[in-house]
């Protein structure tokens, strides 16, 4: 017997696989990691963040509707925030502030806004993949998802 329709398959099934986990949502380390990335990106392209040399991420929080995690929440202190997608196909940063707090959840607020903008964005890409078509992962991800110093080194290789 031939091994022809399985050395076919074989690829296929690869691929197949590649859009399952490049559809795979983000989790709260991943987006953590990214979110401190974001900070070392700021302060060494800025000179800072709020002001500071140091700042820190000092607590989190997912943006959800329903059980589906939209983005993590952190904040930075001295003050600002950044939420970080919880979909490794849309950009990595969503929003970000170094003057203003984490947005509160106020009704009619910016917090439901959010909310609102990266559901309709979750909803489509998971339109496209009941449909087959799978998107990649952001190719921002790959830039900040990298361990502490490992992107270090890469800031200071660059120009």
């Amino acid at each position: 017997m031939s091994d022809r329709p399985s050395r076919c398959l074989l690829p296929l099934c690869l691929t197949l696989l590649a859009g399952v986990a490049a559809a795979a949502p983000v989790s709260q380390d991943t987006a953590r990691q990214v979110a401190r990335n974001w900070v070392c990106d700021v302060v060494h392209s800025g000179g800072g963040w709020a002001g500071a040399s140091l700042p820190k991420l000092v607590d989190e929080g997912a943006l959800a509707a329903g059980d589906t995690v939209l983005a993590w929440i952190f904040r930075v202190a001295p003050r600002g925030y950044i939420a970080v997608s919880g979909r490794f196909e849309l950009t990595p940063v969503v929003a970000s502030s170094e003057t203003a707090h984490p947005p509160s959840r106020e009704p009619g607020g910016f917090y439901d806004l959010l909310v609102d903008v990266m559901a309709g964005r979750v909803r489509r890409v998971a339109a496209d993949a009941d449909a087959g078509r799978h998107r990649p992962p952001h190719p921002a991800w790959k830039r900040y998802r990298s361990d502490d110093e490992t992107f270090q080194a890469k800031l200071l290789l660059e120009p």
